[in-house]
């Protein structure tokens, strides 16, 4: 290593390796000097603009001609400048693009030079990290040399720290090269420390702990890759807890704001009644100024209160700050601890499957474990995973499962192919999860008797039905699925499970039995007919019985009529449309007479009426999320949970109006006859429901029975 340090000293490195990127040159006089910049920048500005067009026409022509065109406009431009700095980080974009072109070292050699002569004229944060991903490329294309790897991840990490990189982006991007190459080039611990910097820049900067949920949501596609590969980093470094304490505070980062803003101040008020009232009003005038920010960029008091959001936010901090000072507070409104987490296992064994960038894992928690098992799965999985899903997607588009209504004759032709995917996520994913948990060493025909299983999945896992994994097409005695072996629920996040699990007993439990809110809509303005739903609740009243159930039907339904009946009501049942929104997520709505009935507004309901037991959606695609950010769970049903509810009932897509009364009637037969009523069996409910459909309509009939999911308690 001598030999090393000695090249890094000559390079300007301090013997800690790292990178001294040169400061700006000063004048030699001291004072800025006169540039004449009108009279230069009017000269040179024509030969930017050809330099400009001739590049843009490079990245579609590949010309050689285009490229040395613009570099020679560029180096005009550049001339005229009286500090020789004006088109220089173009000019090292020219020769590189160029070197990538031909091959010609001397141009690669030309770009170096440049960005070396324009880091000292410049603070500019793009050229910091030009120089590094030029000191990278060096190393992958020309020398291979390990001096120049060691110049690029020191390049990379002097980016973090410099004062010149001030905007988050650059800093995110340099954390997540400088970790990529402390990860593959030397160990996976020393990557630890910049995916930490790199998670904190995501949550604290990029997605923010109160900015405006729809906003904030957008920015969220860009860093789904980096939070991922960071679990995967924890994991190949052995450090688990690190690896699911990064996979929870990645996920469902805007529903965790909600969760936040709702969540109870019994405990602070107890100890400081003052605080917890100052939390609830700013809390309600976060909400509201939310909801002006939600709508149109035209609004007149939408910039007013997007400053009085930033202020409220701030004091919401100052009060957090203060609450956490006082004795049994400490962590009032914190993340949860994976220690804090492993209640959950209560409800049975939790599987946590990260879908990384070299390797998809399984994190698995147990009751009474203090240990989490960590299964690697097959190579298989990561290298086939965008496939099953992507011939998944071609099922249900082949099928016509869009909308609720009668199902399409084609479901005939989808049962192969999904049996396929079935058999493939069998095989790599849930066989060696269930193996390892030893769940195939018996089976029972009971939903009561079997183990419960709960999935928190990300990336492509997100949209897969894994509860429906299985062998089909063998003989009994080969045969297996996975509803054999277990009862399958899903849950968008860890801390979203738990939150439920502690109000378990607030809602639902004061009456011997609870009472129904259900609503129909067989003919929505401006939707499809939906007769069937009128037949789906007139199945449930026969169960639950008339004195138990408020039906409200057609017309009668209107988003004002609906919200006050939620609030007299543990359970809620919604037989519509819905149209969900993945880009402004809490605008996803279930379709009324008279519009939307939106997230948002049960948001806003449910920081007031406060938490309810069980909400059943049986309307279309309502556990389908955005696949560019699958962590979010944008759809309905994680909504639901996160507006307050304990346990949801969701379809991964459009059900059959013939379907739904069946599984509908038997769900609630099993929950008031079996369970007693008590909401957080409908996990089991739903298992022995769709047991019944299956058995109705056969077990290939997979489009039918298959989309029936629980989340939740």
């Amino acid at each position: 290593m001598k030999g090393a340090k000695e090249i890094l000293l000559q390079l300007g490195m301090e013997p800690s390796g790292l990178v001294m990127i040169p400061s700006p040159r000063a004048p030699e006089d001291g004072r800025e000097p006169e540039d004449g910049r009108d009279d230069w920048y009017k000269t040179a500005n024509p030969h930017f603009l050809e330099a400009e067009r001739l590049r843009r026409r490079f990245f579609d022509t590949r010309s050689l001609d285009d490229i040395s065109g613009a570099l020679s406009e560029y180096e005009r431009a550049n001339s005229y400048d009286p500090k020789g700095y004006y088109c220089l980080p173009l000019i090292v974009d020219g020769y590189t693009d160029r070197y990538r072109l031909t091959g010609d070292v001397s141009d690669f050699d030309f770009a170096m030079e440049h960005v070396q002569t324009a880091l000292c004229l410049s603070t500019d944060d793009r050229l910091s990290r030009q120089y590094a991903e030029l000191l990278l490329e060096r190393y992958n294309t020309i020398t291979n040399s390990p001096f120049d790897l060691i110049l690029a991840m020191e390049a990379f990490r002097a980016c973090l720290f410099h004062p010149g990189i001030g905007a988050v982006g650059p800093r995110l991007q340099a954390a997540r090269a400088y970790a990529d190459l402390c990860w593959m080039y030397r160990d996976a611990a020393t990557s630890m420390r910049p995916f930490q910097l790199a998670i904190d820049m995501i949550l604290n900067d990029i997605a923010g702990p109160y900015g405006e949920v729809d906003s904030r949501y957008e920015s969220l596609a860009e860093v789904r890759s980096t939070l991922s590969a960071a679990v995967g980093a924890a994991l190949d470094a052995g450090e688990l807890t690190r690896a699911v304490e990064w996979f929870e505070r990645g996920r469902c980062v805007i529903w965790n704001h909600a969760l936040r803003l709702r969540a109870s101040v019994t405990e602070l008020r107890s100890i400081a009644p003052g605080l917890a009232d100052d939390k609830e009003r700013i809390v309600g005038e976060l909400i509201k100024a939310e909801d002006v920010m939600a709508q149109s960029m035209m609004h007149p008091r939408r910039m007013q209160n997007a400053m009085q959001h930033d202020l409220l936010a701030q004091d919401l901090d100052k009060l957090l700050e203060k609450a956490r000072k006082l004795p049994g507070l400490q962590r009032f409104l914190s993340p949860k601890t994976t220690h804090e987490l492993r209640a959950i296992t209560v409800l049975g064994p939790v599987v946590v499957l990260n879908a990384g960038e070299h390797h998809c894992d399984a994190l698995i928690f147990q009751h009474g474990h203090e240990e989490m098992l960590h299964i690697t799965l097959p190579s298989q999985v990561h290298d086939g995973l965008g496939h099953i899903l992507t011939r998944f997607q071609r099922c249900l588009r082949g099928a016509g499962l869009r909308t609720r209504g009668s199902l399409a004759s084609t479901l005939a032709g989808s049962s192969k192919p999904m049996g396929q995917i079935l058999l493939a996520l069998w095989k790599l994913v849930v066989e060696p999860i269930f193996q390892a948990l030893n769940l195939m060493d018996s089976t029972t025909d009971s939903s009561r008797t079997l183990p419960r299983i709960t999935w928190c999945v990300s990336g492509p896992f997100a949209f897969l039905p894994l509860h429906a994994a299985g062998i089909y097409d063998a003989p009994r005695s080969r045969s297996h699925k996975a509803y054999e072996y277990a009862v399958h629920s899903y849950t968008p996040s860890l801390s979203a499970l738990a939150e439920a699990l502690v109000h378990r007993d607030i809602a639902g439990q004061a009456r011997d039995r609870p009472s129904v809110f259900a609503l129909s809509q067989p003919a929505t303005p401006m939707q499809a007919p939906l007769p069937g739903t009128v037949a789906e609740i007139a199945a449930i009243r026969s169960v639950v019985g008339e004195d138990y159930i408020t039906w409200l039907n057609g017309a009668e339904a209107t988003t004002a009529t609906v919200l006050m009946h939620i609030d007299k009501h543990p359970w809620v049942h919604l037989a519509c449309h819905a149209v969900q929104d993945v880009k402004k997520p809490t605008q996803s709505a279930f379709m009324l007479q008279d519009g939307g009935l939106t997230l948002r507004m049960l948001m806003r309901r449910s920081a007031i009426s406060g938490r309810k037991a069980l909400a059943v959606l049986s309307a279309c695609q309502t556990a389908t999320g955005d696949e560019t950010v699958p962590e979010e769970a944008v759809h309905l049903a994680a909504g639901m949970l996160m507006t307050g509810f304990q346990s949801v009932i969701a379809t991964m897509w459009s059900i059959g109006d013939k379907d739904a009364p069946i599984v509908m009637s038997a769900f609630y037969k099993y929950l008031l006859d079996e369970a007693g009523g008590d909401s957080a069996q409908s996990a089991h409910a739903l298992h022995y429901a769709v047991k019944q459909l299956r058995e109705e309509v056969g077990e290939k009939s997979f489009m039918q029975w298959v989309p029936f999911i629980h989340m939740g308690i």
